[in-house]
């Protein structure tokens, strides 16, 4: 299925009036702009098309309309439900096997809907001219938890990261654009971190509506506090003075990601690790959206001759021991740049997470290159990562990182399923309740403590084809 499969239904099948799939509730549909607009008898809600992809890839992937499935890892989930039951219906798809084996037949619900269609009046758009009128959302929110209560006054911390990026500089807020360039532009940012709020996994970041985004507020939201340029020399006695030539971490983001985005992932990644030593982000252009993906595809290829220059850049500090997380994307960005590179005696460890490689290409062509370069590798696998899951509204072929079909177990390296609890480890994105990660507490143990698997809470499966992998414990 792809996106201009979607985005065809959207524009021919709406506006219309819809009825949730379990408490029979109407309510009006719009497709508009790129936005989805939701609207009750007693508010309105915006969903940004990209926001809707990835749903829909999620739902996809689960095979269940059933609310309680997504309702505490995405928002307005009972609506957006049934959007995506008439997409998946007009474009034939079978979902015999989505409904909840309690649900009403389909022709009865269809039938009811219509009756509460003639009962109903006719609803009322409402209007959005002025930004009081904003409808608050009901969402879980830091206030209402009594650990906030807790704190009489906020608390923050600032997080360093350095960055090499052949990302375009546009100045402003932006500060790097999803255009590429030839060579790396260095520096170095403080993020801060509002230590009371922030839950493990999570980025938090303000909220949008339709094109307006709230204000950033120090208090709640991971903010950068300065940032400054920095030429290659300043860049690496920077890299070595705050490494002591002990350790260090390179980060590169998946696709759909903005500069600013990768950044805060970078400060998350470090802080709910507990990693004193620096991080290195490399930060591709990638054009922050999902339908974006074929040139962000072109864009992490083009960008793997610049991320191989940074890895010998690193090599030749002279720093004990190196490890290296990718997602997504990129990932491959990654594995083509190690085709490029010399053998590297500081890489020890690294981590691959949702890995978004065709699996007969990523065992064939880059398999040996990785463990060439690196003492270590595990695959974190997941068949909930969105940002994986969007990429199968493009690609045909298998993932890597894809479990749905099996666990891909190649020789040397560590296979992790993490599909049972993953909730946003890698995703930029928020979460929107707290979870007591235990894929946090892997990757700790894996990437700074250096424990291997069998020394780690994980427990020992076998593939369809008798392959060992591993899988946290539920």
């Amino acid at each position: 299925m792809k996106i201009d499969m979607i985005l065809s239904v959207l524009s021919e099948k709406f506006p219309r009036e819809l009825v949730t799939l379990s408490s029979w509730s109407t309510y009006h549909v719009n497709y508009e702009d790129e936005y989805i607009f939701i609207t009750t008898r007693q508010r309105q809600y915006s969903i940004h098309l990209n926001e809707f992809l990835e749903f829909v890839s999620v739902v996809l992937a689960r095979r269940s309309f059933v609310v309680k499935d997504y309702q505490y890892e995405h928002k307005h989930v009972p609506y957006l439900l049934p959007i995506v039951e008439v997409i998946l219906v007009t474009l034939g798809k079978d979902i015999s096997n989505y409904y909840s084996p309690k649900r009403m037949h389909d022709t009865a619900r269809k039938h009811q809907q219509s009756q509460c269609k003639e009962s109903i009046d006719k609803i009322q758009f409402l209007s959005f001219l002025e930004l009081d009128s904003i409808p608050k959302e009901i969402s879980r929110t830091a206030s209402s938890s009594p650990m906030h209560k807790l704190h009489d006054e906020e608390q923050n911390v600032l997080v360093e990261v350095h960055y090499a990026t052949n990302r375009k500089s546009c100045g402003g807020e932006e500060i790097f654009s999803g255009e590429r360039q030839n060579d790396l532009n260095y520096g170095i940012t403080n993020v801060s971190i509002p230590t009371n709020v922030h839950k493990s996994g999570n980025v938090e970041r303000p909220k949008v509506f339709l094109k307006f985004v709230f204000k950033e507020n120090k208090n709640k939201h991971f903010v950068i506090d300065f940032g400054k340029s920095l030429t290659e020399s300043e860049f690496k006695n920077s890299l070595i003075e705050k490494s002591q030539k002990k350790s260090m971490m390179i980060f590169v983001h998946g696709y759909n990601v903005n500069f600013k985005d990768a950044v805060f992932k970078s400060a998350q990644i470090k802080y709910d690790l507990t990693y004193e030593w620096p991080v290195l982000l490399f930060s591709w252009p990638s054009n922050d959206s999902i339908r974006s993906y074929p040139s962000d595809r072109e864009n992490a290829l083009y960008s793997s001759k610049c991320l191989a220059n940074l890895l010998d850049l690193v090599e030749n500090l002279g720093v004990e021991e190196v490890i290296v997380v990718a997602h997504s994307m990129g990932t491959f960005c990654l594995a083509e740049a190690l085709s490029r590179v010399s053998d590297h005696t500081s890489f020890q460890r690294l981590a691959l997470a949702a890995a978004d490689i065709e699996k007969d290409a990523f065992a064939t062509h880059y398999a040996d290159d990785i463990n060439r370069i690196f003492e270590h590798t595990t695959l974190y696998m997941s068949s909930t990562d969105t940002a994986l899951l969007a990429s199968d509204l493009v690609n045909e072929a298998i993932r890597v990182g894809d479990t749905r079909d099996d666990i891909l177990v190649v020789q040397d390296m560590d296979s992790i399923d993490m599909s049972n609890l993953d909730k946003g480890v890698f995703s930029l994105g928020h979460s929107y309740v707290s979870e007591d990660n235990r894929a946090l507490d892997d990757l700790y143990y894996y990437l700074v403590q250096g424990a291997k698997a069998d020394a780690r809470r994980l427990k020992s499966l076998v593939n369809k084809v008798n392959k060992n992998y591993w899988s946290l414990h539920t």
